[in-house]
């Protein structure tokens, strides 16, 4: 699974440019974020008892933390430097 998933996100970062990429990854983690404290008021509302949010903190992360490491760590290569 891990390996075709990367796959997956990396063709479809491969057609865009290093600051393309960036602001798309900024996008996302935004998007996280912001859901982020969406689930953590749900969670104070309903009386703040067992974190459950961690779980969703845990499993959602993992496609940011995988566009992370293809945007910033293992990049694409630049559109202009693949072979046509």
């Amino acid at each position: 699974m891990g390996d075709k998933e990367l796959d997956k996100i990396q063709k479809e970062l491969a057609n865009l440019s290093k600051e393309q990429r960036q602001i798309e990854f900024q996008k996302r983690a935004f998007a996280a974020v912001t859901g982020l404290v969406i689930i953590l008021g749900i969670w104070a509302l309903t009386g703040a008892g067992y974190f459950w949010p961690g779980w969703v903190i845990l499993f959602g992360s993992v496609d940011l933390i995988r566009r992370a490491y293809l945007t910033f760590v293992n990049p694409p290569n630049e559109p202009d430097e693949l072979e046509p």
